[in-house]
């Protein structure tokens, strides 16, 4: 079946199951408020008209939906999940009201997609320097899955780590990924940098990792020392954390340590910098026109990310 048919027909059996939209409503806010008298309240009616339509929509869907009692309204089963499911639609509604708002506001919108630690490490320290240089726009944010995956959904645009793109996506390189140990600069003073002579170190290490400290010493041809320490994380934004509070050596993505290094947080432990292979790429969905801020907020973010590389390279 078409999608438009299936939604008609949806809309139709919507208008067959309840008595009306009103009555959705005031059963919503009565469960929320627990009170006739507060919904009345809310919804500027009386509460007797608050009552009687929860009562008219008890009556079509043959099931008691609030219990009266003398501290208050009661969900029974079947209202949690028809609160549950009105709740949802609701505060969508009111989210589409706000986005046409800020648009006749002459505020621009741009749904943008990247990784939890790219949108932590990377995106959120410039959202200043976003608005400053783009004052009519609102970011949306949708946090990817995972790094490598290249699904934008809805998004205007996307940030993502890969080996290869896929058909279906137009895709332009922005750094090539380089992984390098980091630290703070007070650990780097007290302990050294990674060489044979002292590698003695404390290791911050996520406990599934996909570039390993044994790959990474390997790489730069340095060998485990026997008194070398392990600090083991589930979440990486917390193994950087603690690089910056000078409990040991991170490994770190370049887009991920860029915005530490500027600021001084970390340093360097190691003269060398290996690649992965993979890449860093901004997306956007083939074939699909690009408003005039989303093509600005792409520039800006291609210029911001090369200009970074630098500091990572």
């Amino acid at each position: 079946m078409p999608q438009n048919a299936a939604n008609s027909q949806l809309k139709q059996q919507l208008h067959t199951s309840v008595p009306s939209l009103k009555a959705l409503v005031a059963f919503e806010v009565a469960a929320r408020c627990g009170r006739f008298s507060s919904a009345a309240v809310e919804l500027n009616v009386t509460q007797p008209a608050v009552s009687r339509l929860v009562s008219n929509l008890e009556a079509h869907l043959e099931v008691e939906l609030l219990l009266r009692t003398p501290t208050g309204l009661k969900l029974t089963e079947p209202a949690g999940v028809l609160f549950a499911a009105v709740s949802d639609g609701l505060s969508n509604i009111q989210s589409a009201i706000s986005e046409i708002t800020r648009y006749r506001a002459g505020k621009n919108i741009v749904t943008l997609s990247l990784p939890t630690a790219t949108a932590t490490h990377w995106l959120l320290p410039k959202l200043s320097r976003i608005y400053t240089s783009f004052p009519n726009l609102d970011l949306k944010f949708q946090l990817a899955e995972s790094a490598a995956s290249e699904a934008l959904l809805d998004a205007d645009l996307g940030i993502r780590l890969l080996d290869h793109v896929d058909k279906g996506l137009d895709a332009e390189l922005l750094v090539e990924e380089k992984i390098q140990a980091v630290c703070s600069p007070s650990y780097l003073d007290n302990y050294g940098p990674l060489t044979h002579k002292n590698a003695a170190h404390t290791f911050i290490h996520l406990n599934t990792p996909v570039y390993s400290w044994e790959q990474f010493l390997t790489e730069i041809g340095v060998e485990h020392h026997e008194n070398a320490r392990f600090i083991t994380f589930s979440d990486y934004s917390l193994a950087v954390q603690a690089a910056k509070n000078g409990q040991g050596i991170a490994l770190g993505w370049n887009m991920v340590v860029a915005d530490g290094l500027q600021t001084g947080e970390l340093v360097s432990a190691a003269a060398r910098s290996p690649s992965t292979g993979r890449g860093y790429y901004i997306l956007q969905a083939t074939g699909v026109k690009l408003s005039p801020s989303a093509r600005d907020l792409k520039h800006w973010l291609v210029r911001e990310m090369k200009m970074e590389a630098e500091w990572t390279s």
